[in-house]
């Protein structure tokens, strides 16, 4: 009978484990309410703390301490995080088989399990955001010297943002480049409307908050500063060369060796979003941006549609940003729509997931299909636009002024006709259909798109 207490001793201890899983997908629902409460009041913090700095900064010449700049970029990191976790877990909450428990169990005891350890991370967070003092004196050099420090949040241009979803894995790996020494220039590429410039957006915010070592960070869109006079007039107005400076610059040259000066000895970011074909790493230096090396520590971030650009810009890290997973698509589609317009009809976060499926995981169709649906409460309508996105997806609306033409100028980038040639003669295969690349190469031989003795 010896063996009997040992056995005795493991049954409660398997009751306890059991019942400790069973509760992430009973109280799933209580949870996600628990989170919520719990970041509404780290927000309400944060943004008291916010309120509070302004103040300091307005009254005197001071710098945010570190201790208070790296508290609120955790709390803006966290809160994307419960934001898309909210989301997830609702979806589970919402889909419940015989009225009771979640149609996906196991999905359904990760997010709980999730939501548990993030309402934690949130309540601790909140404990450490109560400061003794939240700015500092500037040192004296700095305040005859200049307005504002390194890395001070004045320094950054602000701008609208859209749902981040998917982009924190990305930042994070941005920030370890722009951190790292041996790293001058980084090239973030990917197909039109996969949120290149969202992520760029995002990494400009983080020299906000984030402690860094730079004087400045620029923000030039290329495609829009095409002309050489456009491109130097946006950086003289971020480094505010007066007027009257600016006039007596003459010519091109001038006004590059005029920006050269004032950039050569000081730390910038230089970020280039939508670089188009035609731009080189050579052109740089005739606009006046010192090029970055280990000597100046200065930054040049781009975004292209192009991974051979990657390459005339002399990018020592390429970063490709890709479509989202399932998942995540599914959250960022669910946030634009919003919970009103899921929870009005009990069919209509399943017919949310196919409208996510056809979107493929762009960001750009997800987030302007789900613009579009966030106004239709009727069953109807979303079976409409289920049938419309799978029969005629150009006539839905938003989809041929908005996401067809940056796919449209991906294949127009194409490096030559024959490779357009070949990705339409792709289109004629079913819909998730496997391609032997062999017999792709064969077919394409044999109908005239590949030439040569070595096709391979």
């Amino acid at each position: 009978m010896d063996f009997v207490s040992p056995v005795l001793d493991i049954v409660p201890r398997l009751w306890d484990f059991g019942v400790k899983h069973v509760a992430h997908v009973k109280h799933l629902g209580e949870r996600l309410e628990e989170l919520r409460t719990a970041m509404d009041d780290l927000s309400d913090h944060r943004d008291d703390v916010k309120e509070r700095v302004e103040m300091g900064l307005r009254s005197q010449p001071e710098m945010v301490t570190k201790r208070v700049k790296r508290w609120l970029s955790k709390v803006e990191t966290i809160e994307e995080q419960v934001v898309a976790l909210i989301h997830e877990g609702n979806l589970q909450v919402e889909r419940k088989c015989l009225g009771c428990c979640p149609r996906n169990l196991q999905t359904a005891y990760k997010i709980g399990k999730k939501v548990l350890k993030k309402t934690a991370e949130v309540k601790e967070l909140l404990q450490n955001g109560y400061f003794a003092t939240l700015t500092e004196r500037l040192p004296s050099e700095w305040v005859s010297s200049r307005s504002t420090p390194p890395g001070s949040p004045q320094m950054v241009a602000q701008f609208p943002m859209e749902n981040t979803v998917g982009l924190y894995s990305k930042v994070e790996d941005v920030w370890e480049k722009i951190e790292d020494e041996n790293v001058g220039i980084i090239g973030l590429y990917g197909i039109g409307g996969v949120g290149k410039t969202t992520l760029l957006k995002k990494i400009n915010k983080e020299f906000s908050t984030r402690d860094h070592v730079f004087d400045s960070v620029i923000w030039v869109t290329q495609s829009k500063a095409t002309k050489v006079e456009e491109f130097q007039d946006i950086v003289r107005r971020k480094l505010e060369i007066s007027d009257d400076i600016w006039q007596k610059c003459s010519n091109e040259n001038n006004r590059a060796c005029e920006i050269s000066r004032l950039l050569s000895g000081t730390r910038f970011v230089l970020l280039l979003d939508d670089v188009r074909k035609g731009f080189f790493k050579s052109q740089l230096t005739s606009l006046g941006i010192p090029l970055p090396n280990k000597g100046n520590g200065c930054k040049i971030i781009f975004t292209t549609r192009s991974e051979e650009l990657c390459g005339y810009l002399g990018a020592q890290r390429r970063i490709k940003v890709e479509c989202l997973p399932p998942e995540q698509a599914l959250s960022l589609f669910s946030m634009t729509v919003g919970e009103d317009i899921l929870n009005s009809n009990p069919e209509i976060p399943k017919l949310a997931e196919i409208v996510t499926a056809r979107c493929s995981g762009l960001p750009l169709a997800l987030l302007t299909v789900g613009s579009v649906m966030a106004s239709r409460k009727s069953y109807h309508d979303w079976i409409c636009a289920v049938e419309m996105l799978q029969s005629y997806p150009s006539e839905f609306s938003g989809m041929g002024d908005l996401v067809f033409p940056p796919i449209k100028f991906s294949y127009d980038s194409l490096t030559s006709p024959i490779a357009r040639k070949c990705f339409l003669y792709f289109s004629i295969f079913p819909e998730n259909c496997t391609i032997s690349v062999d017999e792709l190469i064969d077919l394409c031989i044999g109908e005239g798109l590949l030439v040569g003795t070595s096709p391979r």
